[in-house]
């Protein structure tokens, strides 16, 4: 999304995308640099120490010697996604050691030392329904930051063009910028309720569904937008009941 909205902008993006490795369980690495049109990159590869940003959605992939030479304590900020990701050797190994503690120090060698972690897939998971939002919840969570050269409108109207989930990674993207601004609140918003504790959303009564969705645009902007959620959620229950449908 960050170099569609880059090109939105006027601005010059060039990417080195290795995420097809990932199809055989391999590392994903992706060199993102950005632009302006009148002083665009010669290449897309970043060079040893250089870069400004580490979005790292798998520690473990972030610690790996391929990626913390591209990063300098004194230059490189990081927003790091905490959650254990399976990588190859766990799928042939149930015993497999992550040696997380070992990741950890080694990441935080190489960023600055007020970089950020949360497990943004748990966030997610809990906000939007869908791990996979992790991805645009921590480009919100680095643009609310300032650490991402792009517009906010820039960044909506990238998601829109891409035309995937649109309204899905729209909301990650905005838990982001929320969960930056006040993390406390995200926090006690995405902590499951006693009551539903072990479901996932996908099982959960359809009222306490609807407390759950309501709740969160109450958080997210106003009343006014959870009741407005509410009413049309109703009228659509309404109107499948008079065409006799369940």
């Amino acid at each position: 999304s960050s170099d569609l909205a880059a090109h939105v902008e006027g601005k010059v993006p060039m990417i080195l995308d290795m995420a097809g490795l990932a199809q055989k369980g391999g590392a994903v690495l992706s060199h993102v640099r950005i632009a302006r049109a009148d002083r665009p990159v010669a290449a897309p590869r970043i060079a040893a120490g250089t870069a400004d940003l580490l979005l790292a959605a798998d520690t473990v992939v972030a610690a790996s010697k391929d990626c913390v030479v591209l990063c300098d304590p004194s230059r490189t900020d990081a927003v790091v996604n905490t959650h254990l990701a399976p990588v190859s050797g766990f799928t042939r190994d149930r015993d497999f050691d992550f040696k997380v503690p070992a990741v950890e120090r080694a990441l935080g060698a190489v960023v600055r030392p007020d970089s950020r972690s949360h497990d943004f897939s748990a966030l997610a998971r809990r906000l939007t329904g869908d791990e996979i939002g992790a991805n645009l919840m921590m480009l919100g969570y680095a643009w609310q930051l300032g650490l991402v050269p792009v517009g906010r409108d820039a960044i909506r109207q990238a998601i829109e063009l891409n035309g995937v989930s649109v309204r899905a990674n729209s909301d990650a993207f905005d838990w982001g910028r929320v969960l930056a601004h006040d993390p406390g609140r995200v926090a006690a918003l995405a902590k499951p309720a006693e009551t539903e504790e072990a479901k996932p959303l996908s099982e959960m009564p359809m009222d306490a569904l609807l407390t759950h969705r309501a709740a969160h645009l109450r958080a997210y902007q106003d009343d006014r937008l959870a009741q407005r959620y509410l009413t049309r959620i109703a009228a659509l229950s309404a109107a499948a009941e008079r065409a006799g449908l369940d």
